[in-house]
């Protein structure tokens, strides 16, 4: 099941996953971080895409679960700088191609 999260990311939900997971991984990041700031504090990415219809946009996925359970936070960037993260997701964060603008 994949759901959009505004500014057309479309965050994979399903068992354990997406906004209002309150695992508190996401918490250690602070809107307006840089990019090399969200990787300082979570280290290398396990998932990297760039928005097709807004090349200025990046999702980066980090896991913190484990290889049989992976949990994700998911890392929406915007010019390099950070707009908003969420934890908890199943999966690695993409884009849906039309999904810009959905809120």
């Amino acid at each position: 099941m994949l759901v959009a999260c505004g500014d057309g990311v479309v965050m994979p939900g399903g068992a354990g996953g997406g906004a209002g997971a309150a695992d508190g991984e996401a918490n250690r990041l602070d809107a307006g971080m840089t990019e090399a700031e969200v990787l300082e504090k979570m280290g290398p990415e396990n998932g990297f895409e760039r928005n097709p219809v807004n090349l200025d946009q990046t999702c980066l996925s980090f896991n913190y679960g484990s290889e049989a359970a992976p949990r994700y936070v998911h890392a929406l960037m915007e010019r390099n700088v950070l707009v908003r993260a969420t934890d908890g997701h199943g999966a690695l964060c993409t884009f849906e191609a039309g999904a810009a603008g959905q809120a």
